[in-house]
């Protein structure tokens, strides 16, 4: 058995539905070609066959499943049936659709071609689309077309099959691509989990590196490790919060490319994963930012990153370069919110008069600060300053007339909890923690979450709200915002 036999055998273990998929393979390779044999390029690895036309992959056949590039519109324009037998097995994860051409993205698993033969127009839909924006395949993919699979398929599926035609002096990949020595690195937790990496004590890992790119790199280069959208599942993430997209490291490059395992396979979800020889490069953590990363959206308001479209919108690719002064406002943004995380987590709050402080010190914070000041809310040390504040009274039960304390606790105090009137997630503009803070018994929080409640008024004053149809009013802790 040669290379292409064992990859497209292990991709495809089933005999039938390894036919039925190379035969969809070979229509999807024709209908490309009809539209320019340069514009096309089919590329065999060991995680996945791929198409690519110009410089968006349309479709590829992973293990056990064929990925297809859906386009978009013809799908909110099709019949019911259509939409009945696409209601599942969407791609929820980062490439879950383009945005270069609308895009949404699906996994054909059926062990037959009935179901393809209703909606391959979806698919080709998006191969026509893509064909018309590119003017060729790109120069870096060209070298990676695999004319051994395809001369496989026209031996063992289909005789006809096109090849494609490259105009070797037409360069769209090197000349457009500027190496500056600055790179991203990409991250997609449903594969490798860098949340639990970045909760260790190492600062040594490695990175692998987009295969066309691997000559550039260089000792003493650095990088920043994107996450975009976490995928993971309840079950995979056993526990843990879903990363929001952003920037979750800042690394220094240690070693040029070279094919090695990863020094850090006990992350992978999918240990088969782990034992890939790939190009990687050695790298060192200047900045872990698990706890104070560097948010997609926020950046996506400020000027200096509106046209760094790699950062903001991903690429399907390991790594891309970035220029310096993007690099610098990134680390910048990194060192800013290490002191600000710094400063919020050892501010002492004993009283009300700290708590104002505290308040009115980032009232106008940016959305970035908000979100780090947030963070330590949902966290409770501002909740128990404010418990302190407040006497450790229910306040819902003092309003009521009733006993506002619960029972004691071993260390004396009152046993109350807080209630967020808008989640943190939500808070408005210029609101902050102390404002939206409530103490109130464990039963009232159960009530006020799942109860007969109804928020009538929030202002910066007090809460207004029916609870069991009764009317009560709750002054706020009061910041002054001079």
């Amino acid at each position: 058995m040669n290379e292409i036999e064992k990859i497209t055998t292990d991709l495809l273990p089933d005999k039938t539905k390894r036919r039925v998929y190379l035969e969809i393979l070979c229509e999807i390779i024709s209908y490309a070609d009809s539209f320019g044999s340069e514009k096309w390029g089919l590329s065999i690895k060991s995680d996945g066959i791929r198409v690519k036309i110009g410089n968006l992959i349309t479709t590829t056949i992973h293990e056990n499943s064929l990925w297809l590039a859906l386009d978009k519109e013809l799908i909110e324009n099709n019949t019911s049936e259509i939409k009945r037998i696409l209601e599942s097995d969407w791609d929820s994860g980062e490439w879950a659709e383009y945005s270069a051409i609308k895009t949404r993205n699906y996994f054909y698993r059926d062990n037959s071609k009935e179901k393809w033969k209703k909606i391959k127009h979806l698919h080709f839909g998006t191969i026509k689309k893509a064909s018309n924006k590119y003017f060729q395949l790109r120069t870096d993919s060209q070298k990676n077309t695999s004319f051994q699979l395809l001369e496989y398929l026209t031996k063992n599926i289909s005789s006809n099959l096109p090849f494609p035609k490259y105009k070797e002096t037409l360069n769209l990949g090197d000349a457009k691509f500027n190496y500056t020595g600055y790179w991203i690195f990409f991250c997609n937790p449903k594969y490798w989990q860098i949340d639990e990496f970045l909760e260790t004590d190492e600062i040594n890992s490695t990175w692998r590196v987009t295969d066309w790119q691997s000559a550039h790199f260089q000792k003493g280069q650095f990088a920043v490790i994107r996450v975009g959208k976490d995928s993971r599942t309840k079950k995979e993430l056993a526990g843990k919060e879903k990363l929001q997209a952003g920037i979750y490291g800042i690394i220094e490059i240690m070693s040029q490319a070279q094919p090695m395992l990863d020094s850090d396979g006990q992350f992978w979800l999918n240990q088969n994963k782990y034992g890939e020889k790939r190009l990687r490069v050695k790298i060192r953590y200047i900045k872990k930012l698990l706890d104070n990363p560097i948010l997609l959206r926020d950046l996506q308001n400020l000027t200096d990153f509106q046209n760094e479209k790699a950062l903001l919108n991903g690429r399907q690719a390991s790594s891309w370069s970035i220029k310096k002064d993007t690099f610098d406002k990134i680390l910048e943004h990194a060192e800013s919110n290490i002191a600000v995380v710094s400063e919020v987590k050892t501010t002492e709050l004993n009283d009300y008069a700290d708590l104002q402080k505290f308040e009115a010190k980032y009232f106008n914070a940016t959305p970035r600060v908000k979100a780090i000041v947030n963070r330590r809310i949902e966290r409770g040390d501002i909740s128990k300053a404010v418990k302190k504040i407040n006497n450790y009274e229910c306040l819902v039960c003092k309003t009521l007339g009733l006993n506002p304390h619960g029972f004691k606790k071993r260390n004396g105090e009152f046993y109350v909890e807080t209630h967020h009137i808008i989640p943190v997630s939500e808070l408005q503009q210029g609101s902050l923690g102390t404002l939206n803070l409530l103490t109130v018994c464990a039963n009232h929080h159960r009530q006020l979450h799942y109860g007969n409640v109804k928020l009538i008024e929030n202002n910066d004053k007090y809460f207004e709200f029916t609870i069991d149809n009764q009317q009560i009013r709750i002054d706020k802790i009061k910041v002054d915002k001079n």
